[in-house]
């Protein structure tokens, strides 16, 4: 990751601008825009506007290349949509004055769909699908390990500005066993038949629940419109109905039960997604 002071990162992006429509630098961590401020030795990034409101989104992309640039140390790119044009977005980790941040460079399309004999809005949906279906589990339809690891850092910053921040571990216990009486198929039936239950549980919530398949036996989820007693308590009656659940595999009933772990990111700073499943680890 290359190393810059302010004043050097500042010049090189004045040379960027120069090729690149836009060219700027984010913090994904808290999604802003990092703006200069002050001259000479005072000079400084501080962050001001959200990054993501150029694209028109109510919140993190969905495909933060630039959280994932951060995560994998290296440039990353990606395709994104606005107001049926289309960009191309590389992102590149850097460090400004002993902090890690992203260099974004955005340039559209210099094609047009007319000139492309296609539709506007088919080539507009493919890319935003597709931005989507790298997130998404296949089985399923939650949102994937990886996404959960992108957008952790931003849901640890707004969980400091809520009264709750609700998440939870929900592993199947008795998988493994599963699999190896009735197959691979059994398996995924009951993996989805849980994710259902969880959408069901949580459907009346004020705002939707974030639902992540964590690995092939676990799902976490993220949810900040009840309060904390609230959200436990949907989910102790979760676990006391699974039981009475007919899932029916070959003419046979499936049963499977769950283990559950809770915890509120607002009563707690969190400051790693280890330390998060550390503790709702130990609270199964």
């Amino acid at each position: 990751m290359k190393e810059y002071t302010c004043e050097e990162i500042k010049k090189e992006m004045e040379v960027l601008k120069q090729t690149f429509a836009i060219v700027r630098i984010v913090d994904p961590s808290v999604c802003r825009i990092m703006e200069f401020s002050g001259s000479g030795e005072t000079l400084r990034l501080t962050p001001c506007d959200i990054c993501y409101d150029a694209w028109n989104y109510s919140s993190q992309c969905t495909n933060c290349t630039s959280a994932r640039a951060l995560r994998r140390s290296e440039t990353m790119s990606k395709c994104e949509t606005c107001q049926n044009k289309i960009f191309n977005i590389s992102a590149k980790p850097i460090m400004v004055d002993g902090k890690t941040l992203v260099l974004e460079v955005v340039q559209p399309f210099s094609y047009t769909p007319a000139q492309l004999h296609s539709d506007t809005q088919k080539i507009v949906q493919f890319v935003s699908d597709l931005n989507q279906r790298i997130l998404i589990d296949s089985e399923t339809g939650a949102y994937n390990q990886e996404y959960l690891i992108e957008h952790l850092p931003n849901i640890f910053e707004k969980a400091k500005t809520l009264p709750h921040y609700n998440t939870a571990l929900i592993r199947i216990l008795n998988l493994s066993d599963i699999r190896a009486q009735y197959g691979q198929i059994s398996v995924t039936g009951v993996v989805c038949f849980l994710y259902d239950l969880l959408l069901t549980t949580f459907a009346s919530a004020e705002a939707a629940p974030l639902l992540v398949r964590k690995s092939e036996d676990s799902f976490f989820i993220a949810e900040k419109g009840l309060s904390y007693d609230a959200f436990v308590s949907r989910i102790e009656k979760l676990i006391r109905e699974i039981p009475t659940q007919h899932l029916v595999f070959q003419n046979q009933l499936l049963p499977f039960e769950i283990e559950v772990g809770c915890a509120d990111l607002s009563s707690k700073s969190y400051s790693s997604a280890d330390e998060l499943f550390e503790t709702l680890q130990k609270r199964l």
